[in-house]
């Protein structure tokens, strides 16, 4: 074979190598993007919540034994009430917050039992103790003013809403006070964004 047709299937053969290591090179970065896209992790769940603890004068972690109801309230008129939250036996609980309004409105209603006892006289004079169980009922209207912003993990994922607490307002039927303890609401559940304060019934 002459030198000439030699060099030429050299060049013939160094081509294709290259055609094929071009190829695997393509394919290796097609599946490492393909790997970088999938491990995005959206939340499946974008909604967040307040956490308001109970507690006790002293500052020491309160257990409510009575059952607290939380109802919310919409803006438009043609909105109803709605329950949100019902628990018993509990040192905190977690209230889920609008996405975007200035001011979220809450009726925080404890319900708990209470005996009366009275003296029951029948005709023949015999008179003996009754004892009658009811339900009480505390209610108080708690107002939440706040600042919403959107927050992205990915442009892949929908957007979160996170809040700012700027105040609180309340009623004081049922409730001593309301202290803001965290006033970023977003993903962190770690720490409580109020400190709740109930009056005693007893």
């Amino acid at each position: 074979m002459s030198r000439y047709h030699e060099t030429k299937t050299n060049l013939h053969k160094n081509k294709k190598t290259a055609g094929r290591l071009t190829a695997a090179f393509l394919c290796l970065f097609f599946i490492l993007c393909a790997a970088s896209c999938s491990s995005i992790d959206c939340v499946l769940s974008n909604t967040v919540h307040t956490i308001y603890g109970f507690y006790q004068a002293d500052g020491k972690q309160y257990t409510l034994t009575d059952t607290l109801y939380i109802i919310t309230t919409k803006h438009a008129p043609e909105s109803r009430d709605t329950l949100i939250n019902r628990d018993l036996n509990v040192e905190s609980i977690n209230v889920p917050i609008s996405y975007e309004s200035p001011e979220d409105v809450f009726y925080f209603v404890r319900t708990f039992p209470y005996t009366i006892t009275r003296d029951v006289t029948d005709e023949e004079g015999n008179t003996t103790q009754v004892t009658n169980t009811y339900t009480a009922m505390i209610a108080d209207t708690v107002r939440v003013m706040k600042e919403d912003f959107k927050h992205f993990e990915s442009i892949d994922c929908n957007p979160a809403y996170f809040h700012k607490i700027k105040g609180v307002e309340y009623t004081r039927n049922g409730i001593d006070s309301i202290v803001i303890n965290n006033s970023q609401v977003n993903y962190d559940v770690t720490k409580e964004h109020f400190h709740l304060y109930f009056k005693s019934h007893d």
